[in-house]
């Protein structure tokens, strides 16, 4: 009887302590501030403006590096002209 009453109390102890042992966020954290540019739309003169984090757009500018360097290499390889007759 004894062992049952000590497991009930470490039972319930345990997900106690784990729940104090997880840092939780600052509650007064600010979210990041927004970034708004106006973008080029294709097919379109107007221009459309989108808002994001400066994180995402440091991800945005890293990913269409990243896309012009794969067609720079594609286009080397196909001979310099993108596989296109110099005629």
């Amino acid at each position: 009887m004894k062992f049952a009453v000590l497991f009930a109390c470490v039972a319930f102890a345990v997900p106690a302590i784990a729940q104090q042992a997880t840092p939780t966020p600052a509650a007064d954290a600010k979210p990041e501030k927004k970034i708004c540019r106006m973008v080029e739309s294709t097919g379109s003169i107007m221009g459309k403006r989108e808002c994001h984090t400066k994180e995402e757009w440091r991800q945005i500018a890293d990913a269409n590096a990243d896309r012009a360097g794969r067609a720079l290499d594609n286009r080397a390889r196909m001979g310099g002209n993108g596989g296109m007759s110099g005629n």
